[in-house]
């Protein structure tokens, strides 16, 4: 592990939390002088849509098949927008695939990954998993886990 960081990968889900991630990673690699990368990753198997045409009289449940080119081109805009508001200069990175695994993948160069998370326990964490705790568990790279107020 490199301290301090030269390279820092914050990891936005768009997010009021992964917002506040990238404000203290901002933070963080403006002292040090670190570059900064902002990744943010489409889950598309978290996008799976379901629409109801009808097909004559008999209505019929189908997968509407996602435009995976236009929800990488809105990420991307959404991205640039974020960096923009938060005045962070850096690469910006837009991926597919499963979060956590894409996370630990993009920051593999980095020094430092950092990433928000809710801070859920008991049931709440049980359903609905933990981005951030799967990073913590496998991704070789250090991480810093930003909990925030939101």
């Amino acid at each position: 592990m490199t301290w301090p960081p030269r390279r820092i990968v914050v990891g936005i889900d768009f997010s009021p939390l992964s917002e506040h991630a990238l404000e203290l990673a901002q933070g963080l690699a403006s002292a040090v002088g670190a570059s900064l990368t902002l990744v943010h990753v489409l889950d598309t198997a978290g996008y799976a849509m379901v629409g109801t045409p009808v097909l004559g009289d008999t209505p019929m449940t189908a997968v509407v098949p996602l435009d995976v080119a236009q929800l990488r081109g809105e990420a991307e805009a959404s991205l640039r927008a974020l960096a923009e508001r938060h005045g962070a200069r850096g690469e910006l990175v837009v991926r597919e695939g499963q979060p956590s695994a894409e996370l630990c993948s993009a920051s593999s160069n980095a020094d430092l990954l950092v990433v928000g998370t809710h801070g859920r326990s008991g049931l709440r964490h049980l359903l609905l998993g933990s981005t951030a705790e799967t990073i913590m568990r496998r991704c070789p790279t250090p991480v810093l886990t930003v909990r925030g107020a939101i």
